[in-house]
């Protein structure tokens, strides 16, 4: 993908939105958007059966009124804005998948306690199975966060350090404290949602890989790990004496030039999800 010279001489925000709220609004309006107005219309009237409270830790996590309309796209983080609540406590290791820093690739085995892949199959099947709308929306919105955190390099990475959470920066914004920060929130800080929605809009064209299965899902865990092992993203360091991941012993510099090399990564990952989002729910909605 490629960035005009315009983006990158954009200043950098310092504020800092919880991938991070920013992401999972692009990647289900990017979906949303080339969806048939009936489908959308379907989405939205599901939406009237999220619980009010729930609807209010979403808008209170999105720092909205509390009362205030929710779309689909804001809809998006609602797995996160939820997380710590009883009913939902189990579901905070779905967000992602760790492994050993002497593993190459994700393979069929990578769930030890359940994960993001996973947690795909699962609420892929609930939104199907189910029959109740309060049960059919929840899994819908589960199914989209866990597309969006898949396809986020550090979602797929090393459990030595939390996912890069351990990782240090060096940043001139202080909210950008870990490289995993980096990739949910600091690399699309640059631009407004609008901005990035304007950027990123093209015809969502898809092929067989882009079909919820569960090899597809090995798949894109695997496409996000291989960026997160890519030397360039400072996360891992090749052993010369095996295979294994070696962590940077030095923070690393997130500066324009980190920017410019890895946001067009991210972005892409970003269209990735909202295809494969918009293929399920263009057939099933």
């Amino acid at each position: 993908m490629k960035f005009t010279c315009l983006i990158f001489a954009m200043i950098f925000s310092t504020k800092i939105v919880a991938l991070g709220s920013k992401g999972h609004w692009l990647v289900c309006q990017l979906a949303f958007e080339q969806l048939t107005t009936q489908q959308q219309n379907s989405i939205n009237e599901l939406l009237t059966h999220l619980p009010a409270k729930e609807v209010r830790l979403l808008n209170s996590f999105l720092h909205k009124k509390s009362t205030a309309a929710i779309s689909f796209a804001e809809a998006c983080s609602w797995a996160d804005a939820i997380k710590n609540q009883t009913p939902y406590t189990h579901f905070k290791a779905w967000h992602f998948v760790n492994l050993a820093r002497e593993q190459k690739q994700v393979n069929a085995f990578a769930c030890q306690n359940n994960c993001v892949l996973d947690a795909i199959s699962f609420h892929q099947q609930q939104f199907l199975l189910v029959k109740t709308a309060q049960k059919k929306i929840q899994a819908l919105l589960f199914l989209a966060h866990w597309l969006g955190d898949i396809h986020q390099p550090l979602h797929v990475s090393y459990r030595s350090d939390l996912g890069g959470n351990k990782t240090k920066v060096i940043a001139k914004n202080r909210a950008c404290k870990n490289l995993h920060q980096i990739w949910d929130s600091c690399l699309l800080a640059q631009l407004t949602k609008q901005q990035w929605l304007l950027q990123l809009t093209t015809p969502l064209n898809f092929s067989a890989s882009d079909e919820l299965s569960a090899i597809n899902i090995q798949s894109w865990a695997n496409e996000s790990f291989a960026i997160s092992r890519r030397p360039s993203v400072g996360y891992c360091q090749p052993s010369k004496t095996n295979s294994s991941c070696l962590a940077s012993l030095t923070p690393i510099k997130f500066d324009q030039a980190y920017k410019n090399q890895h946001t067009p990564l991210l972005t892409l990952r970003i269209q990735q999800a909202a295809r494969r989002l918009w293929l399920f729910l263009s057939t099933h909605i």
